[in-house]
């Protein structure tokens, strides 16, 4: 099918919108309507806790919400009141327990650093460049090949047409 093309003089938005007008309409398939009912069903059976919060039944929101006011408020004296509690010192030993790993991990990853600074001084911007391009060069070796493996192993699949879909 060749389009005709519009006259010159006219708006081409106008052109399109009356061309487009002049299509016949295409039937939605018969198993479109059974499909989407069958999917609105579903979706109004699932329970009450999958439901958005507001469609939730009342007793549910009251008592979501006097946990949830509950827990930020205990959170919250617990925050304010911390240094009065009497386990405050041991809760500062547990968080420094806890800490120990991440401490460790933090002081590798500065010692690597401090010696990663001191590589990048020592060598010259000519081998850095070399590098770089040798990288490159790597990385498209590894997407051609990457390519060529696909196309060896995945033949293509032949392209359906609009009528093969109905």
């Amino acid at each position: 099918m060749n389009p005709t093309p519009h006259p010159p003089g006219e708006d081409w938005e106008a052109w399109l919108d009356r061309q487009l007008r002049q299509l016949p309409d295409r039937p939605a398939p018969a198993s479109l309507a059974p499909r989407v009912l069958a999917a609105v069903a579903a979706h109004a059976r699932r329970p009450w806790y999958r439901q958005p919060w507001f469609a939730w039944p009342r007793w549910a929101q009251v008592i979501s919400l006097l946990v949830l006011s509950g827990a930020l408020g205990s959170l919250t004296y617990a925050l304010l009141h911390l240094e009065d509690l009497a386990a405050a010192e041991t809760l500062a030993a547990q968080f420094a327990a806890w800490w120990a790993p991440v401490e460790a991990v933090r002081a590798a990853a500065h010692a690597l650093a401090v010696t990663l600074s001191l590589l990048a001084r020592q060598v010259s911007g000519t081998v850095w460049l070399a590098l770089g391009g040798l990288a490159l060069l790597m990385y498209a070796v590894c997407m051609a090949l990457g390519t060529v493996l696909y196309r060896l192993c995945c033949p293509a699949r032949p392209q359906r047409t609009l009528h093969e879909t109905r």
